[in-house]
């Protein structure tokens, strides 16, 4: 999710805590490298070549434990310090030993489920964009799966789960929406 917002290389901070330190989390930070390099290289990238290939392009990947939990029980924060975006950060938990969730982005908090293909919507806190959000998906006959709302201050970020996905022409239109910042679109694997 990370690589398909930012679209560029960049260092990566991660930090581990909670439940998930009694692991070799190394694993999961080659699965971070994988998906953040695939985004924005034309070679194949691997868990095992993942590493290299993040050294070659002199990606810095900087690796924190806290054995203690702070906000949830399981938490892998994931902050990229050179992209000067708000959107560079996202916090991912697992709840109940199974159910995977996205819990911050940016300085924001929500609940958004990481599947499938996602719009990712950074807006004005104004009255009527999800509304114009879901006529415009609805226009191009594409239904919404699931839409979390997080919200800051005059921010707000959704995140919008669809059953189908939705051309760039569409990503187009609604950007060009009322009180819209920016528009990402996520595809979750399989």
């Amino acid at each position: 999710m990370v690589g398909q917002m930012v679209r560029q290389p960049c260092d990566m901070n991660i930090t581990y805590s909670g439940y998930v330190t009694e692991f070799d989390t190394r694993v999961l930070t080659h699965a971070a490298l994988k998906g953040l390099l695939s985004c924005f290289t034309d070679r194949p990238v691997n868990f095992v070549n993942a590493p290299n290939l993040a050294k070659a392009k002199g990606i810095k990947v900087q690796e924190t434990i806290q054995m203690q939990a702070v906000e949830y029980t399981n938490l892998i924060r994931m902050n990229l310090p050179g992209v000067k975006d708000e959107l560079n950060e996202v916090w991912g938990t697992v709840f109940a030993k199974k159910y995977q969730r996205i819990v911050r982005i940016g300085k924001i908090f929500l609940d958004a489920v990481p599947q499938g293909p996602m719009i990712l919507v950074q807006n004005v806190d104004r009255p009527g964009v999800i509304g114009n959000i879901g006529l415009t998906l609805a226009k191009h006959g594409i239904n919404i799966a699931r839409f979390q709302l997080g919200r800051a201050k005059e921010l707000a970020i959704c995140t919008v789960n669809l059953d189908t996905p939705a051309s760039e022409d569409i990503m187009h239109e609604i950007r060009a929406l009322p009180n819209i910042m920016t528009v990402r679109y996520i595809k979750f694997g399989a």
